[in-house]
């Protein structure tokens, strides 16, 4: 597990590009949320919702950021069947964990180009 400081907080696993192994990671029961600071979370109604840091540490874990950034494009993706309580969360959610993934520099969220569809321009060798 590599550790970076970062703007006097720790930052772990900086260098994820995917969210594989958070649901390992993850705090699971209400117990193990409560038991963590609310700096760990990015929705601290009672419920705490969208965990970043692994259970049992205080330490900004990357790919829960990447996790809840997925999370929340999931609900905002079909939006029909959710409350509307929940769109704005996951709004909030993603914008939120958009912003502290740039300020930890986590590589997922430093990406400077989306994926372009732009056609490839195929030159005819006939006429050079």
């Amino acid at each position: 597990m590599r550790l970076y400081s970062s703007f006097g907080n720790t930052v772990v696993h900086r260098d994820a590009t995917n969210a594989n192994g958070w649901s390992e990671r993850k705090p699971r029961t209400s117990k193990e949320r409560r038991s963590m600071s609310k700096k760990c979370f990015l929705i601290t109604t009672p419920k705490r919702n969208y965990p970043i840091c692994a259970n049992g540490t205080d330490l900004i874990d990357c790919v829960g950021l990447i996790a809840t950034h997925q999370r929340a494009n999931l609900i905002l993706r079909d939006p029909r069947k959710k409350r509307p309580e929940a769109i704005q969360k996951a709004k909030i959610a993603r914008d939120l964990s958009e912003h502290i993934g740039k300020k930890h520099m986590c590589s997922y969220f430093l990406r400077k180009t989306k994926r372009s569809s732009k056609k490839k321009v195929v030159r005819n060798s006939r006429f050079g």
